[in-house]
């Protein structure tokens, strides 16, 4: 039995991993003392029911400071079981457009006067009516359409054309995520590696094999989950970027806390922190494997974005040749 102090029940941090659909917590840091674990049921009751969950980081950090080195590890990832994020800034989050959102809105609204817009944000009747209004009008721009049961695919165009969705863009390539981090900024950057193989087969495990039918259901916490999707309906933009979807089960909580529930500790998770000063030799080592903005953004626009990084050469190397 654990002795805690019935008047210092609120944890600072409680840190555990996942087993089947329950957590087993191992740490509790409290005001005066840190907890080893695992607790009793009986010690979890004492705390007050202060349980609070996906807070430990469930990335393991690989600082690179080359391209050869970044390449060394790459290389040992076996083609499309591991899927990439790349992110300009290390500070930023795994959460979705959809998320993001509704925190700016919540921000801009907690600034207005009228308390008739003060209520509580339900984030998943935001999802359904934005999918509702979005369905309703398509029709008027596109003319391929996916069938009205289809919520994920409606979630894959909306997510093409801007909308905010919960679902957040990976990619099967490395080098295309590397482009992604290093394309902007003069900070490190980083790359979100996944073995979503291992994330898939833990889930079929501890969940059943049909877990995907209950994404829609706001399984959270301990039952939280997400699986990656390509899309039937696949854009040209999504294909010449190697894109794929995470799908999280719920709206309420970041990509990094579901991922932290599932307790990974064999770097099925990895984020690779990329040296500042790797982002010139990487950037040109790119352009030379044709990852450009031209090539991932077919159109004039990702032509014309493509541009900025002729600028690394000198003017008389990029003059055309005739």
């Amino acid at each position: 039995m654990i002795d805690i102090d019935e008047h210092l029940l609120i944890p600072l941090l409680i840190s555990g991993h996942r087993v089947g659909s329950d957590i087993v917590v191992t740490r509790v840091v409290f005001p005066t003392a840190t907890v080893s674990c695992p607790l009793t049921n009986e010690d979890l009751s004492k705390t007050g029911g202060w349980f609070v969950t996906g807070k430990q980081d469930p990335f393991k950090i690989e600082n690179i400071n080359s391209w050869s080195e970044f390449e060394d590890h790459i290389s040992k990832h076996t083609p499309r079981r591991w899927i990439y994020r790349g992110h300009m800034d290390i500070t930023w989050k795994l959460e979705s457009s959809l998320f993001r959102a509704i925190q700016d809105v919540r921000m801009i609204i907690d600034c207005c006067e009228a308390r008739i817009l003060k209520t509580k944000t339900y984030k998943d009747d935001y999802e359904n009516g934005l999918i509702s209004i979005f369905k309703s009008h398509a029709h008027l721009y596109l003319s391929s359409l996916p069938k009205k049961t289809q919520k994920i695919e409606w979630l894959s165009v909306m997510q093409h054309y801007g909308a905010p969705t919960r679902l957040l863009d990976w990619t099967f390539s490395p080098y295309i995520a590397a482009y992604f981090a290093l394309v902007s900024g003069n900070e490190d950057s980083c790359i979100y590696a996944l073995n979503h193989k291992q994330l898939t087969d833990v889930d079929q495990e501890s969940l059943g094999e049909n877990y995907k039918d209950k994404v829609f259901d706001d399984q959270r916490g301990s039952r939280s989950f997400c699986y990656p999707y390509e899309p039937e309906m696949r854009n040209e933009r999504l294909s010449c970027q190697q894109g794929l979807f995470l799908v999280p089960s719920t709206n309420y909580e970041t990509f990094d806390e579901i991922l932290a529930n599932y307790g990974f500790d064999d770097g099925t998770c990895i984020k690779y922190i990329l040296d500042k000063t790797m982002r010139f030799d990487g950037l040109r080592k790119l352009r030379l494997m044709n990852v450009t903005s031209a090539t991932l953004f077919p159109g004039i626009d990702g032509f014309c974005k493509s541009l900025k990084l002729q600028i690394f050469e000198s003017p008389r190397l990029i003059q055309r040749i005739c």
